[in-house]
């Protein structure tokens, strides 16, 4: 009968460290499950966080693109301007010749020559 309980305890002592190994591969797949989790949280935050800064970014690039737009709409009127008080400039230079007969006398200014009418 001892040599029963002791083959019988041996089963038992089995068994019993076959449940001990289990509950350990069961932490350890538990473990692996979790860190695997927490790896995929992490990469959609990630994801997330880049989507979110490039929104911005082109959201950044819109308001710029309309800066310069304007910008570029300041600098079409200010030449129109400049294009256009030459123009009359001009139109009155030709007035005074036709009226006064005076002719202007060319100068040489930075290798070019220019108009002087005398009055600048």
């Amino acid at each position: 009968m001892a040599f029963g309980n002791f083959a019988l305890g041996g089963f038992n002592m089995g068994q019993m460290m076959a449940g001990q190994q289990g509950g350990h591969l069961a932490g350890m797949a538990n473990q692996l499950n979790s860190a695997i989790d927490g790896e995929m949280d992490s990469r959609v935050a990630q994801i997330r966080e880049l989507r979110r800064m490039l929104h911005e970014e082109g959201l950044l690039n819109q308001r710029m693109q309309i800066e310069r737009e304007k910008a570029q709409a300041d600098r079409d009127i200010a030449y129109r301007s400049l294009e256009e008080k030459a123009r009359d400039r001009r139109a009155q230079m030709r007035m005074f010749k036709m009226k006064s007969g005076y002719q202007p006398v060319k100068v040489l200014v930075n290798g070019r020559w220019v108009e002087d009418w005398g009055d600048e």
